[in-house]
């Protein structure tokens, strides 16, 4: 189990089934299931609070790919809009946090890596696909790529490196 908080946020992170029947309990207002399908699947428990005891929003399940392949979960809340991000495995979902609702649930192929907070825009990095959201939970563009990539945010411009070919994207647009 991990606790963190950002802004006037509590969340709390577990890889096991055991802390979502205390959760329930004490809080879990809105409750998202992951599912997956997969025999080589993890376990998922991701549980936000505004101010009580236990979460108002409740994100479990399973996923894939994970850990063994090199793909970790990642949450990212920004406190400024009251929005969370989860991705785990091939999974991707946003949650606007008051009130509580989903925004955006998609699939990523390969496998999700994580998420970047820079000023105005969320970025995510996936295996094959890196995308620019705005920190109210719209996604504003994607780009494929392609292993080995890594990308460089300098203001509002990002450059992106994928297989030694640089190219640079305004951040708004993805022009």
């Amino acid at each position: 189990m991990l606790h963190a908080t950002v802004g006037r946020y509590s969340i709390a992170i577990a890889s096991s089934p055991e802390w979502v029947t205390h959760a329930e309990h004490t809080g879990a207002v809105v409750r998202e299931s992951i599912v997956c399908r997969d025999d080589e699947r993890n376990y998922l428990a991701v549980g936000v609070s505004d101010s009580g005891t236990g979460p108002e929003l409740l994100v479990e399940g399973w996923y894939s790919p994970g850990p063994s392949s090199g793909f970790f979960p990642s949450v990212l809340v920004v406190p400024d809009t009251g929005v969370a991000f989860i991705g785990a495995g091939s999974t991707v979902l946003c949650f606007s946090l008051k009130p509580i609702k989903k925004i955006a649930q998609e699939h990523v192929e390969a496998g999700f890596w994580k998420w970047h907070l820079h000023g105005q825009f969320v970025l995510m990095s996936a295996e094959l696909e890196f995308s620019v959201w705005s920190t109210s939970g719209k996604k504003l563009w994607s780009r494929f790529v392609e292993p080995p990539w890594y990308f460089v945010v300098q203001e509002e411009l990002v450059t992106l490196d994928v297989m030694g070919y640089q190219q640079v994207f305004d951040l708004l647009t993805g022009c």
